[in-house]
């Protein structure tokens, strides 16, 4: 591949509530201690969300994971354009030393509001729907009506270009994470002001499952109560779909509910 593309660590989000991942590809197989050199890189930036705590114990056993050329980790947005600029320095210099070849940073500036959820069963956006910052993915299929209170059982299935590897399935999985995000009340979680880390969800499962021919994948959740309109979960779900796409390319995608 030729021209290094880093995507999206320019963006400052404008919420107070964000959570982050980015892709990492590099032009060779890393080392363990190279490993050691981009994460603490990409640390000393103030580019993870990790805030300091990165494991530095598991990282000899990361080649035996498959994580040798290309990563998914918890990305933290900046908040200034010196933090970009931090950011960009970065990137350059695990390009120049490592042979970073391409990167994406993805962001979602906001989740749901729990709050009322005893009292009326109401459960809301607190920075309103998830922004779109790139065109939605085509898909076949719907979500149920707009006043459908509850959806029991809702999947995203989408067919990758290629076959999954021990690595893009590690990415797949980072991505769940991501498409699931906004869907718990992170500032009630902080505060501990719910007793389950299910209580803070609008869903009770979620989860990413690959296919026997090795190439389809599907994101699940269950027993789901959307927030504001089916139309802004679908917007969302496509928008994380067109992300994979630009990652691991997409062949088609078709979402199914009940």
């Amino acid at each position: 591949m030729g021209y290094e593309v880093f995507k999206g660590f320019d963006i400052i989000p404008h919420g107070d509530v964000v959570s982050g991942l980015a892709v990492y590809r590099f032009e060779r197989v890393l080392s363990a201690s190279e490993h050691l050199v981009f994460l603490s890189c990409i640390e000393a930036a103030g580019m993870t969300s990790t805030n300091g705590r990165l494991d530095r114990s598991s990282l000899p056993v990361l080649p035996a994971m498959g994580l040798k050329q290309l990563f998914a980790l918890g990305h933290r947005a900046p908040r200034s354009a010196s933090d970009v600029e931090r950011a960009q320095s970065a990137l350059q210099t695990l390009r120049e030393s490592l042979g970073l070849q391409q990167a994406w940073a993805f962001v979602v500036d906001t989740c749901v509001d729990v709050s009322e959820r005893q009292t009326t069963g109401e459960i809301r956006w607190r920075n309103g729907a998830p922004s779109v910052h790139s065109p939605t993915f085509e898909c076949q299929g719907k979500l149920p009506d707009a006043d459908c209170r509850v959806i029991e059982k809702f999947a995203v299935h989408f067919k990758l270009a290629s076959r999954v590897c021990p690595e893009s399935a590690g990415v797949l999985v980072a991505f769940c994470q991501h498409w699931l995000a906004p869907y718990t009340d992170h500032v009630a979680k902080e505060r501990q002001t719910l007793m389950e880390r299910v209580d803070a969800q609008c869903y009770l499962l979620g989860d990413v499952n690959i296919g026997d021919d090795g190439q389809t994948v599907r994101f699940r959740m269950d027993h789901l109560i959307p927030p504001g309109s089916p139309g802004d979960f679908l917007n969302h779900t496509l928008s994380v779909i067109g992300q994979i796409n630009g990652v691991l390319p997409v062949e088609r995608a078709w979402v199914a509910s009940a």
